[in-house]
C-alpha cells in the first residue's frame, strides 16, 4: 500500500492530503474553468505519478448589496448626501463599483470606499437603490430601496 502525500492542483491553487485520507480541501480563488490534477509524491516502495486532468468549473460567488446609511437624514435641497453601502459574499471579498441611484440622480463609489455622495435638487422623498455591478469572481446584486427625506432650505431671514 502506498504511503505519503498527494497534491491536488489547478496550476495556481493546491492542497495536500495523505494517501490514507484520500482527500484534501482545495479552495479555488478565481471563477472559471479549471483542470485539476493529483500528483503522488511517491515513497520508498512506490514511484511518483500524476493523474490525468479532470475538468471543474468555478462559478461566480453570490453577493448581497445593502445601503447601510444615508446622512444627513433629513437633508436640504442642494445639500450633499452621503449614501453608505456594503457588498458582502460568503465567497470572499468583492471588488469593483457600486452605483447608487434615485432614478434621476446617481453616484458611483468603489466597494472598498463604501460610500458615494449625491446632491438632491428637489424637496420630497427620495428612494435610493445601490447596485453592485459584479466582477470576474462575484455576481452583481441590488440593495433593497431606502427612503430619504429632502426638505426645502430655509429662506433668507430679514431683520427690521
Amino acid at each position: 500500500t502506498p504511503t505519503g502525500n498527494v497534491t491536488v492542483t489547478d496550476g495556481t491553487d493546491s492542497c495536500v492530503g495523505t494517501v490514507a485520507a484520500g482527500t484534501c480541501d482545495l479552495t479555488l480563488t478565481t471563477a472559471g474553468a479549471r483542470t485539476l490534477t493529483a500528483t503522488y509524491a511517491g515513497d520508498a516502495n512506490f514511484a511518483s505519478s500524476t493523474s490525468a486532468g479532470v475538468g471543474h468549473t468555478v462559478t461566480q460567488a453570490a453577493t448581497t448589496t445593502t445601503i447601510t446609511g444615508v446622512t444627513p437624514e433629513p437633508s436640504l435641497v442642494g445639500q450633499a448626501v452621503t449614501v453608505a453601502f456594503s457588498v458582502t459574499s460568503s465567497g470572499g471579498v468583492p471588488t469593483g463599483d457600486v452605483t447608487v441611484s434615485d432614478g434621476t440622480l446617481s453616484c458611483t463609489g468603489t466597494v472598498a470606499a463604501g460610500s458615494c455622495s449625491v446632491t438632491p435638487l428637489t424637496p420630497g422623498p427620495e428612494t435610493f437603490v445601490a447596485t453592485y455591478a459584479g466582477d470576474a469572481n462575484f455576481l452583481g446584486s441590488t440593495s433593497a430601496p431606502v427612503t430619504h427625506t429632502v426638505n426645502l432650505a430655509p429662506g433668507p431671514t430679514s431683520s427690521r
